[in-house]
């Protein structure tokens, strides 16, 4: 019997094996790669999710994202939008020096220091005429320190306005008195804790510096004043002390008072402050701390600077 014949195997080439092999792989990699970067998109998608929303910082009590800057971080960043703090409005403070015009000579201690100071000068005393061109001369602020009646009823000096006068010679006195000052450019009472209460004399004198041009400083030596009723009435403006720092003539007690006026600038944005000529402890106190007061923010002005920051063209 006869063998049936075996059926021959037919091999594919080597190289299309090779290249379904290949193709596998490359179909296996596509697949592959697609699972895993839908993965990490999927990643993505929750980190962006899980983002928290704006949170409350329990010490400020305001909204934040930890991860994101906010506007102002990003400012604060920049050296050239922060603020200098120089750039802070100073706070204006005067100091007037009442008494002027017993002593020329008391003049030098104060004229040394170099900051504007406001010199009230007395009239019809022996250095009246020559302090007001001492002053003058040098470009400081002066105003006539108008003598006026007090309730102890001690005699104010030459030049004082009494109630016994009428009106004419109220006048009359008070323009003498402005004659003898040159170049002021306002006036305050020289004790006046009487006169000040006196509707009838607080307005001629009030009137007639407003035909002057000239302002009025209320020393305010008595709290019963009517210079304040009397001006809101006129329409006038005025400006008013708040410290006296040489009451008491012991050095701490100035030190003390000058403070005291600083809190006051502080309080209401500026200050007025009165001393005296005669005090050496006030010209030393000024000399020695007003560098230290500058550095802290206030500046030393004159009344009326002060009176055009308040009262802008007050004589309109």
């Amino acid at each position: 019997m006869g063998r049936t014949p075996r059926k021959s195997t037919v091999h594919a080439p080597v190289s299309t094996q090779i290249m379904l092999v290949l193709g596998i792989i490359l179909v296996l990699s596509l697949v592959l790669w697609s699972v895993l970067g839908q993965r990490s998109v999927d990643a993505v998608d929750e980190t962006v999710a899980e983002q928290p929303g704006p949170i409350t910082d329990p010490e400020s009590n305001s909204e934040y994202r930890p991860t994101i800057e906010t506007a102002q971080q990003l400012q604060e960043k920049d050296p050239k939008d922060k603020k200098d703090p120089t750039d802070k409005k100073k706070i204006p403070v005067v100091i007037v020096l009442d008494d002027v015009g017993y002593d020329m000579k008391l003049l030098e201690t104060f004229l040394r220091i170099p900051i504007p100071l406001t010199y009230a000068i007395l009239p019809g005393l022996r250095d009246t005429k020559d302090s007001a061109r001492i002053l003058n001369a040098r470009g400081v602020e002066t105003i006539l320190h108008l003598p006026m009646e007090n309730v102890a009823g001690t005699y104010p000096g030459p030049g004082t306005l009494f109630d016994t006068m009428a009106d004419e010679e109220l006048l009359a006195v008070l323009q003498e008195d402005i004659e003898q000052v040159p170049g002021i450019s306002g006036m305050n009472n020289h004790m006046g804790s009487k006169g000040t209460q006196d509707e009838r004399i607080v307005q001629i004198v009030l009137d007639y510096g407003r035909s002057r041009g000239l302002f009025f400083l209320d020393s305010r030596t008595t709290s019963d004043t009517l210079v304040p009723f009397v001006a809101e009435k006129l329409q006038v403006p005025i400006l008013e002390r708040h410290v006296f720092l040489d009451n008491e003539r012991e050095t701490e007690a100035i030190r003390l008072a000058l403070e005291e006026g600083l809190k006051s600038a502080e309080a209401r944005g500026y200050a007025v402050m009165i001393g005296h000529v005669w005090s050496q402890e006030l010209a030393d106190i000024i000399f020695d701390l007003y560098p230290e007061i500058l550095e802290r923010g206030y500046e030393f002005t004159t009344l009326a600077q002060l009176l055009g920051v308040k009262f802008p063209d007050p004589y309109r």
